[in-house]
C-alpha cells in the first residue's frame, strides 16, 4: 500500500551505473524500485487511507487515467499491466518532472508523489526556495541544479517526513 519506508539507495544500482539514459529506461527503473517497495500485488488495509491499492495505484489514480483516456471508469483491479504503467507516466512521472530531475531526486519525488501527490512537487519547491506552485518547470529545475542533488535530497526528505506525519 501507500505506507512503508523509502528503500535505502546505498548499494543499489543507479541509472548512471546501469547506463539508463532515456525517459522510458528511467521510468522502468523507478517502476522496478517502486515494485520492490510497494510490491506487485494488491493491498486493502483498513487503516491505509489509499484504500484498495494495486502496484502502488489507488482507485482515484484509475479514475483520473480513465477520464484522461476518455474511457469508462473501471476498478484499479481491472486495469491491465500496460495501463498501470501508463498511469504511472500520466499521473506521476511526467507531472512530477522525474524525467528532468537528477538522481536520486527523481526516485524520491516519484515515491512521495505516489504517497502524497500534491505535496511532493511543492515540497521540492520549498526545499529549493522557489514559490511552491506545484508545477515542476524550468525555475524549479534551475534551483535544484544550483543547490545540488545531495543537498536537495536531504531537504526533500525532511519535507516529506513533515508532510507525511499521520499518513498510513
Amino acid at each position: 500500500g501507500r505506507g512503508g519506508r523509502l528503500p535505502s539507495l546505498e548499494g543499489t544500482e543507479t541509472a548512471k551505473e546501469t547506463g539508463v539514459s532515456t525517459t522510458k529506461e528511467r521510468l522502468d527503473l523507478l517502476s522496478r524500485w517502486l515494485d520492490e517497495l510497494e510490491g506487485r500485488g494488491t493491498t486493502n488495509h483498513k487503516e491505509d487511507r489509499g484504500a484498495l491499492t494495486r502496484r502502488g495505484m489507488i482507485q482515484s489514480d484509475a479514475d483520473r487515467y480513465c477520464d484522461w483516456k476518455g474511457i469508462p471508469r473501471r476498478s484499479v483491479m481491472d486495469l491491465t499491466e500496460d495501463q498501470l504503467e501508463e498511469v504511472r507516466v500520466v499521473v506521476y512521472f511526467n507531472p512530477l518532472g522525474c524525467a528532468v530531475l537528477p538522481e536520486p531526486l527523481d526516485w524520491l519525488l516519484y515515491q512521495w508523489g505516489l504517497l502524497q501527490e500534491g505535496a511532493a512537487p511543492k515540497g521540492l519547491q520549498r526545499a529549493v526556495g522557489v514559490s511552491p506552485d506545484g508545477n515542476i518547470g524550468p525555475v524549479t529545475v534551475k534551483a535544484v541544479e544550483a543547490c545540488g542533488a545531495k543537498t536537495v535530497s536531504s531537504l526533500l526528505l525532511d519535507n516529506q517526513v513533515a508532510s507525511c506525519r499521520g499518513v498510513v
